[in-house]
C-alpha cells in the first residue's frame, strides 16, 4: 500500500524512471491514464473533491466517464486497469453502476522501474535501440559490398556479406554483428560480432560520436578483410 504520510505528488511528475518505463512500451495513453488516476487520488487526499475515500489509499472512478474522457471504449479502460494492476501500480475492484474502486500502490517499489545497469558479467546493459541504430547504419555498406568476397582469420573459405533478414531481426538483437555467408555454400551463414571483427570494445554511450565510431570500425575491419571487390567506393566516413 501507499504510505500517505510520505506521498510526494511532485515526485511522480519528476520521476524520469517512471516516464521511461511507460515510454519503453510506447504506452503514452496508459501513462496519461495512470497520471489521471494519480491526480484524482491527490485531489481526494487534499480534500479538493467532495468524494470520500473508501479507505486511506483508495478512491473510486466511473468506468464510463473515463471512456468518455479518453475517447476509448470501456473495454479499453478495463484493459488499462488490468495492465496497471498486473504491473503493480494499482489494485482495483468493480462496484455497481460502472464504479471501480482504485487502491494506489507504491510505484517506487516496482523493481521493473529500476532495471539493472550491468548484466551478470558486469557488462553494461545497452538499450535495444542502440543495437538497431548501429546496424541500420551498416545496411547501406552491406548492400553495396554484397558482391565482394571476404577472407577472415579463423574462418575457412571465402565469405560474402548477407543483409539482415528483417526489421524484426534488428529489433530483437542484443548484439552488434554482421552476417557472413560462405560463398560456395549458401546453407552456412554466421553472425560475426563487432568485438571479434574489430578487436575493440564498444565505445561508451557517454561519447556523443559512439555510433560513428562503431560504424567506422566495422567498415575498416571489413575493408581490411576484402579479398576481391568490384566497387571503387570504399569510403569509411
Amino acid at each position: 500500500m501507499l504510505d500517505i504520510s510520505v506521498f510526494n505528488a511532485e515526485f511522480f511528475l519528476e520521476n524520469k524512471d517512471l516516464q521511461a518505463y511507460f515510454a519503453k512500451d510506447k504506452h503514452s495513453k496508459l501513462y496519461t491514464f495512470y497520471t489521471a488516476l494519480r491526480n484524482k487520488f491527490v485531489e481526494v487526499l487534499r480534500g479538493k473533491t467532495k468524494q470520500k475515500c473508501l479507505n486511506s489509499d483508495t478512491f473510486y472512478i466511473n468506468k464510463q466517464d473515463k471512456s468518455y474522457e479518453f475517447d476509448v471504449t470501456q473495454r479499453t479502460v478495463r484493459n488499462w486497469l488490468n495492465i496497471l494492476q498486473e504491473q503493480g501500480f494499482i489494485k482495483f475492484s468493480y462496484l455497481k453502476h460502472d464504479l471501480v474502486s482504485i487502491t494506489m500502490l507504491d510505484y517506487t517499489k516496482i523493481e521493473a522501474l529500476y532495471p539493472p545497469k550491468v548484466d551478470e558479467y558486469n557488462k553494461e546493459i545497452l538499450p535495444n535501440r542502440f543495437y538497431k541504430e548501429a546496424q541500420l547504419r551498416l545496411t547501406h555498406f552491406i548492400r553495396q559490398q554484397q558482391a565482394s568476397t571476404f577472407k577472415l582469420n579463423d574462418f575457412e573459405g571465402e565469405w560474402v556479406l548477407e543483409d539482415y533478414s528483417s526489421k524484426k531481426e534488428l529489433s530483437n538483437s542484443k548484439e552488434l554483428y554482421v552476417k557472413l555467408k560462405q560463398k560456395n555454400n549458401n546453407q552456412v551463414c554466421i553472425p560475426v560480432s563487432y568485438e571479434y571483427l574489430t578487436s575493440k570494445a564498444l565505445p561508451s554511450l557517454k561519447c556523443h560520436f559512439h555510433q560513428n565510431i562503431i560504424n567506422k570500425n566495422f567498415r575498416v575491419s571489413l575493408i581490411n578483410a576484402l579479398k576481391t571487390n568490384p566497387h571503387k567506393d570504399l569510403s569509411v566516413a
